[in-house]
């Protein structure tokens, strides 16, 4: 393997699920982009226009071109027919003759807006109030041939962590300054400090923390190898319960941390988070690099799940607990269901539940991808089926909810399901699960958004439901002769 395979391959390791890597090609020779492309890379970015028209004219046509350098406006015909996406779109006039350049080639180009963020005279871009002045503008409504998929800024080339930070709370100004509420920050806490917490207050908000914790005894982060991970986001829940801000986390189980997830829960407990929603590792690409064949079948992972409900009870129902599909109690209290089914599931009534919606959740909860996807889930974000629904920045938020394959989804009864799976239609447990998640059955047949969900066909099938309720009733009875004895 070449060397620059080796290291395509070791940064692909550290990428979280749906980042994609450009890889930085300008001044390299089209040999060395040759050999990335060689090692399955097809995502390559240039500074220099005319060097990109002619490494694209060297290069297999398959390649996606990105523009991530400065552009001036009478170089954009080097490279409009062609280029995936331009990044640094910093002004009126280039974005206005990007639009002019596209409809001579007739293609939709893609642009990022440049923001500027950075305390460095050499970063452009516009200035937050600028650029939100800019898109209520006429000109920018009357450019068809543009889709801006996203805005980029680049922050200050700094170590001090306030610098960083400076940069991050400009973006939650812009965001509360059009009275977008910002429920929950997703973070492996290692940002996470007394003065991320001071600035979100002085702005009159207290969002909740939401951290991955991926167990004790090192498994926390291990994939990604980085130093004192498992420290840093434990701290992070500590300094939050001190300020009053609301916490959680999320956990991945896999064949190297299930032992220890009573363990990892007590952990969690003992610096105040406050509730845990627990999945088997999904089968990324980066897990199957990676995972050394740790990934858990479905019956394993209940296995796992039924072993440890009655510690959870015997350790006084610590936090708030999701076990995917198949679990969830409130802290503190003998309250449990079962996701979507019920603590009885035998006598929900098929007839009540055919005119039922597929997903009530979807229809109470919209979801943005990070490239502004509209999903009724966000599970959906890392598989092939979120590209059949539409960009809010393409149709726009009002058509996406009134005329869309995302309205089309969420509006689809239990009854339409039914007619498309006649295996579903057929069963005796057909009342109960209703077709179960429908994310969750994209996981088995991941082109067909109305398929089964196996996870609950396991549950109800496999006996699954009436084992819970049992374990349950068993753990809590057992608790409860216990303190009478005392």
């Amino acid at each position: 393997m070449s060397s620059i395979a080796c290291q395509l391959s070791f940064v692909r390791s550290t990428l979280p699920e749906g980042v994609k890597l450009v890889a930085v090609s300008k001044t390299h020779p089209a040999e060395a982009i040759r050999a990335a492309y060689d090692a399955g890379h097809r995502v390559f970015g240039e500074s220099r226009p005319q060097e990109l028209r002619e490494k694209h004219e060297a290069l297999p046509k398959d390649i996606e071109w990105h523009m991530i350098g400065h552009l001036q406006t009478n170089k954009i015909k080097y490279i409009a027919p062609f280029v995936a996406l331009i990044h640094s779109v910093d002004s009126a006039r280039l974005a206005e003759a990007i639009q002019r350049e596209a409809a001579k080639c007739g293609r939709t180009l893609e642009i990022l807006l440049e923001i500027h963020v950075a305390e460095e005279e050499t970063k452009t871009g516009w200035n937050m109030a600028e650029l939100m002045e800019y898109v209520r503008t006429a000109p920018f409504a009357r450019m068809p041939d543009v889709c801006v998929r996203g805005v980029m800024g680049i922050a200050t080339n700094t170590d001090d962590g306030t610098a960083i930070r400076r940069d991050f709370m400009e973006l939650v100004d812009a965001l509360l300054s059009y009275r977008i509420r910002i429920a929950q920050i997703y973070t492996n806490g290692k940002l996470v400090d007394e003065k991320l917490l001071d600035q979100l207050e002085e702005r009159g908000i207290r969002p909740e923390f939401n951290m991955s914790y991926d167990g004790t005894q090192g498994w926390h982060d291990w994939m990604r190898g980085v130093p004192g991970a498992g420290d840093a986001v434990l701290a992070a829940f500590d300094l939050c319960h001190e300020r009053g801000f609301p916490t959680g986390a999320e956990m991945c189980l896999h064949q190297g941390n299930k032992h220890l997830l009573r363990e990892s829960v007590s952990t969690l407990a003992a610096h105040h988070c406050e509730s845990l929603k627990v999945n088997p590792v999904a089968d990324t690409d980066t897990w199957e690099r990676l995972g050394e064949d740790r990934s858990l079948t479905l019956e394993e992972t209940f296995e796992v799940y039924l072993d440890y409900i009655p510690c959870f009870y015997e350790d006084g129902a610590p936090l708030g607990l999701h076990l995917g599909g198949f679990f969830m109690a409130r802290p503190g209290s003998g309250d449990w269901t079962i996701p979507n089914i019920g603590k009885h599931p035998e006598e929900r009534d098929p007839a009540a539940c055919a005119s039922q919606v597929t997903c009530g959740h979807a229809r109470q909860t919209l979801y943005l991808s990070p490239e502004a996807r509209m999903l009724p889930c966000m599970a959906l974000s890392s598989m092939p089926m979120q590209e059949r629904y539409p960009l809010a920045t393409e149709i726009g938020l009002r058509q996406g909810l009134s005329d869309s394959e995302y309205l089309s989804l969420i509006d689809t009864r239990v009854s339409a399901l039914w007619e498309h799976n006649p295996e579903c239609a057929q069963c005796e447990h057909r009342g109960a699960c209703a077709g179960g998640c429908r994310a969750s059955a994209l996981f088995t047949a991941p082109d067909d958004i109305l398929s089964p969900d196996r996870a609950q066909c396991l549950i109800l099938k496999g006996g699954y439901a009436a084992r819970i309720r049992e374990t349950v009733e068993r753990a809590q009875t057992r608790i409860a002769e216990r303190k009478e004895n005392e």
